[in-house]
């Protein structure tokens, strides 16, 4: 970065940047010829944990994925509760990573959560612990309050007894799962910050929801993040729509709540969609709207002490917004507050944070994929 022009490099990562690149997975000279037996895959910075329940008969499988920055500090992260980790643990870990790619999140730790043991049974275990209430349909249904149990007294002190985990969680499942994550957002919505649920099958629980509903003040779910999805071919579209409808009746059409219908995709097909779109949703910081007047006080040139013969990197105010312009360039994106001295860009991982310097100048750091450059104002 110090020897050449921060644009330029911006551009660069942008058209070709990938999370992992190709060069950590390209086979090398002495790779197995094909046929031969290469040996299991391993996703990389993953780690499987058995956790014995003791409010559960059961043996659970944590499958937890750390982020590729974890070893660079000594910060807590944020945390991403996969139900179905049989199906969905390289689903949402691969997500994650091109979503953090992007800035669109914060790196998060991955947590899916399936059965182990002797004798598991996911297609029975899921109808048990996923299910609010008991079902005809389903034998052995109706776990889901002791399940619930399970993540807030077992699940969450393990992970983060073992990791640097934080208190932000988000929790995320599909069809049963999703079904789950609708009765953990209104029967305990302080265990999460966000819940993302595909294809719930909300119907089965319908009478719990409408008793469930009537009790939550309208302001109940004011600081969580809930996103549904359901998709268009064959699924149970009418379904998840009257509960989204009602829950956003009963919480005053917070505007935390969405839905998105994915066209084209069926009851599972959805779930990438859901999950891509859903941590979005999840993580979305705030966005301040800061007057003119405030944000002038921003503008000017900045260069890098350290590297003085570097282009200045020149910060303007446009419709509330900052803009930076680099040796004639302006930079392809704008930057948004969410506090008064915090600045992020859209799709991209690049912040500012002002501040003032030593000397008694104004000066900004600028995160550029984790990585810090001090800018100071002439």
């Amino acid at each position: 970065m110090k020897s050449g022009i921060f644009l330029a490099s911006l551009v660069c990562v942008a058209a070709f940047g990938s999370h992992e690149s190709s060069a950590d997975t390209a086979p090398s000279g002495n790779s197995p010829v094909p046929g031969s037996d290469g040996g299991p895959f391993v996703v990389p910075r993953s780690t499987v944990h058995l956790l014995p329940s003791q409010i559960v008969d059961q043996v659970y499988e944590l499958r937890v994925s750390i982020p590729e920055d974890y070893g660079n500090d000594n910060g807590l992260r944020p945390v991403i509760y996969a139900l179905d980790g049989q199906w969905n643990f390289n689903l949402i870990s691969d997500i994650v990573g091109k979503l953090a790619f992007d800035g669109l999140i914060p790196d998060p730790i991955v947590v899916a959560v399936t059965w182990a043991g002797a004798g598991a049974q996911p297609a029975a275990q899921r109808s048990r612990d996923f299910t609010p209430v008991v079902t005809p349909l389903l034998p052995g249904s109706g776990g889901g309050a002791k399940f619930l149990k399970v993540l807030e007294t077992e699940v969450f002190p393990f992970v983060e007894s073992h990791y640097r985990a934080s208190h932000e969680r988000v929790i995320t499942g599909g069809s049963l799962g999703g079904l789950f994550v609708g009765y953990a957002l209104v029967e305990r919505p302080d265990l999460f910050r966000g819940y993302v649920a595909s294809s719930g099958a909300f119907d089965l629980a319908r009478d719990y929801f409408t008793q469930r509903l009537q009790e939550l003040p309208p302001d109940a779910l004011r600081d969580e993040h809930a996103y549904f999805t359901v998709g268009s071919q064959y699924d149970v579209e009418d379904v998840v729509k009257e509960f989204v409808g009602d829950l956003e009746a009963a919480t005053d059409n917070s505007p935390n709540i969405d839905l998105d219908v994915i066209k084209g995709v069926g009851h599972t097909g959805n779930e990438p969609f859901a999950y891509t779109r859903g941590l979005i949703h999840a993580f979305q910081r705030e966005r301040l709207h800061l007057g003119q007047r405030f944000l002038k006080r921003y503008e000017g040139a900045y260069f890098d002490p350290t590297a003085p013969d570097l282009p200045d990197l020149v910060v303007d105010a446009v419709d509330g917004q900052l803009h930076i312009v680099e040796d004639g360039d302006e930079w392809p994106f704008v930057f948004y507050a969410d506090t008064p001295e915090h600045f992020y860009a859209v799709g991209y991982d690049v912040d500012l944070t002002f501040h003032p310097e030593g000397q008694g100048n104004l000066a900004f750091t600028l995160s550029y994929r984790r990585t810090s450059y001090e800018q100071v104002r002439r």
